[in-house]
């Protein structure tokens, strides 16, 4: 689930009622920027802590608070900017609470519902940990989007697209 393309895709599908499809793809971009500590060859490093996203954040929405309109927007960015980490854990060991603990998490969610002459539902839940340890890569190999991860984030940004030409289409008739 932590591929670019949704990290963008689920926070545009989020907001775009809210805020518009405008504002909207600031917040998708927007949570997209904790993945720029790949640009320095160190993944999921401390920009994937809420913590030091949350603490980041603050200026920007003390000076938007006074703001309706950008108030929304900046709000909208912070659900952003925290959920990436979030999603990232569920697919690997992520330093989500880091500086508070030094150890990256990692949440597996596992289940069935098996019908049969019943209805038998089975559920796994677990949080493991791990040391965080920000080290170098040479090589990245993440995907920007796979092929079920493609096929969500289009129609996830695509619905409220549409949706807003629907609205402005349906006002000029």
């Amino acid at each position: 689930m932590p591929e670019l393309l949704l990290h963008f895709a689920i926070p545009f599908s989020i907001s775009a009622p809210i805020v518009g499809v405008r504002r909207a793809i600031v917040v998708g971009i927007v949570g997209m920027l904790p993945d720029v500590d790949a640009l320095l060859h160190v993944h999921r490093s401390m920009t994937h802590s809420i913590i030091i996203l949350t603490i980041l954040s603050l200026i920007p929405l003390y000076i938007t608070s006074f703001k309706l309109k950008e108030k929304s927007l900046a709000l909208l960015s912070l659900l952003s900017l925290t959920t990436h980490p979030i999603m990232d854990m569920f697919q690997t060991y992520t330093p989500i609470i880091y500086p508070i603990s030094n150890s990256s998490l990692q949440v597996s969610v596992k289940g069935d519902v098996l019908i049969s002459q019943s209805i038998t539902p089975y559920i796994q839940f677990q949080i493991t940990s791990t040391q965080t340890n920000f080290q170098n890569f040479s090589v990245m190999d993440a995907p920007i989007f796979t092929s079920e991860g493609f096929i969500i984030s289009l129609l996830l940004v695509a619905v409220p697209i549409l949706s807003n030409l629907f609205k402005k289409h349906t006002k000029t008739t």
